[in-house]
């Protein structure tokens, strides 16, 4: 059976040879940091085959730390690793498209920096105008004139996209009700939140406090 397995992760294998295409495809690394034999088919058949021998026998082999981060972070959850996999795969004309920012967006992101900057991008290119007349955060009511000297002329409130990362697709369009206007401390706190909060549900961030 290990054999099979390991002869599903040759170089020549269709499957292997899609990853290696799509991972030089996606505006990760720059080109111009790029090998001739970046994320090529033997390089990634490699790399898989060295991974899965380090889980079969418990032992490390040459291979970078951010496999086995990965595979603790969703072994239990595989159906959603998959479904991030394929949103990035259906995302991927838009995602060229794009310039990439710093690696510091996909902080509190576990679905990773392109998805992450994705979903920053559409929250700054369709929900600053949707959130125009409001004033004051929709979770904590926070308001910037209430707090700042000259908080009526600061851009103070962000547009949070309420859309889940894993439903993006090329096509996507969006309205009012899918972004809800908020505060940075909360815009923070609502990315770094998992499951991802629907708009009923964005209060559930704060702690209530009760006398008694």
């Amino acid at each position: 059976m290990y054999s099979e397995e390991i002869k599903s992760l040759s170089e020549s294998h269709p499957a292997i040879i899609d990853l290696s295409e799509i991972l030089n495809r996606l505006p990760i690394v720059p080109k111009q940091h790029r090998s001739e034999k970046f994320r090529n088919a033997a390089g990634v058949s490699s790399q898989l085959s060295r991974f899965q021998w380090s889980l079969k026998h418990n032992k490390h082999a040459n291979i970078g730390m951010l496999f086995f981060k990965v595979y603790d972070e969703y072994r239990y959850r595989m159906d959603e690793l998959h479904n991030i996999a394929q949103t990035i795969r259906r995302c991927e004309s838009v995602l060229n498209e794009m310039n990439f920012g710093a690696d510091i967006e996909a902080e509190g992101f576990p679905e990773g920096a392109i998805l992450s900057h994705l979903h920053r991008n559409w929250e700054k290119q369709y929900g600053k105008k949707h959130i125009e007349k409001v004033f004051e955060c929709e979770i904590c009511c926070i308001r910037p004139q209430h707090i700042y000297v000259g908080g009526e002329s600061i851009p103070f409130l962000e547009a949070h996209l309420l859309a889940p990362l894993t439903e993006y697709g090329p096509n996507v369009t969006f309205n009012r009700d899918d972004f809800i206007a908020v505060c940075p401390n909360c815009h923070r706190v609502l990315h770094q939140t998992r499951p991802w909060l629907s708009r009923e549900q964005c209060e559930n961030i704060l702690i209530t406090f009760r006398q008694g």
